[in-house]
Parts: structure tokens; sequence; C-alpha cells
């Protein structure tokens, strides 16, 4: 059951399709204000310069959150674009708060980014999250939260390689993991995010924790799987607890992948009361997986712990759903709950069978009636893989250096996944529906930027006050249908 919530709304209504001359970016700024993105760099951050100089510190920290918006990239696309005539400058200078009517540039904005405390910029990144829990949007949308309980998926991906000789200086940066082959030597940078996810796409992400090379020393030459683990077991004990001290009562359940398949990990996420899904592969945890073949060979395991379910998808195909499900199994000094899951789809008309086979380790008891239910909640995991792809490839370019600054570089990294947050909740809006259309996202944002340089600043101000206050509308997930049949199939 989730609590009732009695603050304001974000997502009430949908006043747009009063207004259908006004173009994207005016409903765009006035959404960035209801999230009070400037309190919230004035709260959490310190200007690291003794005097001001030419740019507040906000409008410096906004330049870099505008760069990573609008997709540009690079700072060196942002600065071009912006600046392709001195009025598209001055439109640009006016969106980021510049009183000069100049952009900053990237010398002045590395000079900043170097002093900051990333930790400051994570904390930006929770009190986003906290402003849109307080919003009502997942109460409203419960389907978000299924079973009343925030999914958060958390991944480690390598985000930089450099080799010896480059400009990087990777002997003395703190974040530089060494990696040996023979005589070949190179190191790597490698981040593990936590994020909101849910069903149909919906990602916010909510803290970023770079892996520090001490961390993993003496690990130079271990395999890369090996290496894998070390990183991502490490920091994954550092994150799960500072998002649980955060978020003291929230409910919580963790998606991970099978490198989190190990004794000492779930008795962290018993401890610190989280829930969980855990992919088990071959090879891990094997002696679970010799008591559950074992136990599928009872008498009465098919009468008390398998569900067979088979239905037509509507598109030609016939589903065929397979769960199969043990309780207490003892492994080490904790007791796990597995689900054993296999989907067919038979297209006969192509004479085509495509198996999916899933295994998970569950934080709750499994049932012959909340089986189906459980399985589709574990496999919203994979939208923390898409979330990479979306900060890798398709337009945020989280792999560009930024900046050859370690602390800069890591502070850019934040800003980019407060982006991609933002671009959720914007993207996701009825308002943003409308007017997107049929456009892609990497297009839409684009198209924003190009309002912003092309129109007049009065006019978006002008724009902007006679909208009013107006709200927004949380826009239905077009994917949800396909979380509702992976629910309820039959």
């Amino acid at each position: 059951m989730i609590p009732q919530d009695n603050s304001q709304d974000f997502f009430p209504q949908d006043v747009s399709a009063d207004h259908p001359n006004c173009p994207s970016i005016a409903y765009f700024k006035i959404f960035l204000e209801r999230f009070a993105i400037k309190e919230l760099i004035e709260k959490h951050l310190t200007d690291p310069r003794k005097k001001e100089g030419d740019y507040s510190f906000c409008t410096l920290i906004k330049t870099v959150l505008a760069n990573c918006l609008f997709l540009c990239g690079s700072q060196n696309s942002f600065q071009t674009t912006a600046r392709k005539t001195g009025e598209q400058e001055n439109n640009v200078a006016h969106f980021i708060g510049s009183e000069n009517e100049k952009i900053p540039d990237p010398k002045t904005i590395d000079t900043v980014m170097r002093g900051l405390d990333y930790e400051g910029c994570n904390d930006i990144l929770m009190d986003l999250f906290e402003k849109v829990r307080e919003s009502k949007l997942f109460f409203n949308h419960p389907e978000l939260i299924p079973d009343g309980e925030y999914h958060l998926g958390c991944d480690a991906e390598t985000i930089h390689t450099y080799k010896p000789g480059c400009d990087h200086d990777c002997e003395n940066c703190p974040y530089c993991l060494k990696r040996t082959r023979d005589k070949t030597v190179w190191y790597n940078h490698t981040v593990l995010v936590g994020s909101l996810v849910s069903p149909g796409g919906f990602k916010l992400p909510i803290y970023v924790h770079p892996i520090k090379a001490e961390a993993v020393r003496e690990k130079e030459s271990a395999s890369d799987n090996e290496h894998k683990q070390e990183c991502e077991l490490s920091a994954f004990k550092v994150v799960a607890r500072i998002i649980r001290e955060r978020f003291p009562k929230l409910r919580i359940c963790m998606l991970l992948d099978s490198l989190y398949a190990n004794g000492p990990n779930i008795r962290l996420l018993n401890e610190i009361n989280f829930n969980y899904f855990i992919v088990r592969k071959d090879g891990s945890m094997p002696t679970v997986g010799e008591d559950c073949d074992g136990l599928m060979k009872l008498p009465d395991h098919v009468e008390n712990n398998h569900v067979f379910e088979r239905f037509h998808d509507g598109k030609g195909n016939i589903i065929e759903k397979k769960y199969d499900f043990f309780n207490d199994i003892a492994y080490q000094d904790v007791k796990v709950h597995i689900i054993r899951f296999q989907e067919k789809r038979i297209n006969s008309k192509l004479n085509k069978i495509e198996t999916t086979y899933w295994e998970w380790i569950s934080g709750e008891k499994i049932t012959k009636k909340n089986v189906a239910k459980l399985s589709a909640r574990a496999r919203v995991r994979w939208e923390e893989e898409d979330q990479f792809n979306t900060a890798e490839c398709r337009g945020f370019n989280m792999r560009h250096d930024y900046s050859r600054n370690p602390t800069a570089q890591m502070a850019w990294v934040v800003f980019l996944n407060l982006a991609i947050g933002l671009e959720h909740l914007f993207i996701y809006t009825t308002t943003s529906v409308r007017l997107r259309s049929k456009m892609s996202i990497r297009d839409y944002m684009a198209d924003l930027f190009h309002e912003i340089r092309f129109i007049c600043k009065s006019k978006i101000d002008s724009m902007v006050y006679s909208l009013g206050n107006i709200q927004f509308r949380f826009s239905p997930i077009r994917k949800m249908k396909t979380w509702i049949k992976m629910e309820q199939p039959g």
C-alpha cells in the first residue's frame, strides 16, 4: 500500500493544447524551473573560486547541464553551435542565466569543475529523486513502482580507456584502474550507477560512484571478469549503504546481474533491508543450482512448485511460459528463494521457435500466485543496461572526455546522468508527447536547442509568462502494456 502524499503535484493536468502555437522550449523552461535546479545547485555545491569573475557559479553549472541536456556530445560542439552568430549566443546566454550576454568558454568551466566535490553533485541527483517522489508521480502512477517498491538497477561501466603517454595523467589519477596483459598496459575509468528503473522504460539516475584505483590495487593483471567483479562488488557495498542512509524508510528492490550472486552480497542486502532479484547463472552459487535440480525431480514438484501458461500474443505467436520455484534453499549462512523461468515464442507460419531462459534469486518467498509477477519485476533489470546505451550511444556521449582532469571529469559524468533524469521526466509528459509527435528523442532535444538559438529571448520569456502556472501530466508509457501482459499473461 503506497501512503498518500498531499504535497504539490507536478503532473495533474495538461493544458498545452490551449497554447498550440507555443514552442516546446517555453514548456521545457517552465519544467526545469519547476524542479528548482538553480536552488539545488546552490544548496549542494560551493563555488571553488576566490572571486566570481565574469560569470556566476550557477551560470557555469547550468552551461554544463545545457551541454548535456541538448545532446551536443562535447564542449566544442556546444560552443560552436551556440556561437554561430552573436544573436544566437545572446539567446543561449539568456537561457543559462548569463548576465553579460556571453557563454562561458570551456577553460572557465573547467577551472570551476576541477574544484567541485562529486558527492555534492550526487546530492543533487538524490534530491531530484526526492522531489519527484514528493510530486505525487509514483502515487498517481503506481505501475512505475510495482508492488509499491522502488526498483533500483545497479551496474558498472567502463567509460574511458587510456594508454600510457596520453594527455591524461594516468599514473596520478585516483580513478585510473591500471590493467596489464603481457607487456601491454592500459588504464580504465569505471563508474557504478544506481538508477530507478520502471516497467515501460522510465529511468531516473540516483547515484554515480567512480571506482577508485586504490580499491583494486594488485589486480592489474587479473582477468577481465575477476577485475570487473572486484571493482563492482567493492563499489556496491558503498553505494548500497549510501542509498539506504539517504532513504532509510523507502521500500527498495535491487535488480542485479549474476556478478552479485554470492553470500556476502545477499547478507548485505538483508542487513540493510533491501528486497532484491539477482540473476543466477551456471557457475554462481553452484550448490544452489544442484539443490534445485534435485528438488525438480521430486514427485510433488509439478503440483506444488510449477506453473505453466500458454496463450496467443495477438501477433501470430503462441507464448509458452514455464515457471519453477524453490523456497528456503540453504547457501552458506543464508537462505534464498529461486525462480527458474523459460519462455517459448512459437511462430507456426515461419516454423520458428525462440526460447528464453532466466533464473533469479528472489528476496521474497515465491508462490504459484506471485511467481509470474515476480518474474516480470526481475526482468525490469534490463532497463538499467538500456540506460548505459542511452548514456553512450544516444547523444550524451558519456565516453567522451569532457575534461582531462579527474575531478572535473567525474563531475561531468554526474551532471550527464542528471540530464538523463531531467530528459526522461520531460519526455514522459503528455505535453512533450504531443509536441514531439513522431520525432526521436535525440532530434527533439536538438530541436529544443534550435528554438533557444533562433527564437528571441524576450519572445520565449513572454510565452513562458503567458502559459501561467501550468502543470504537467505524466504520460502513460506505451510499453506499459507489455508489463501488464508479463504480469498477468493469462
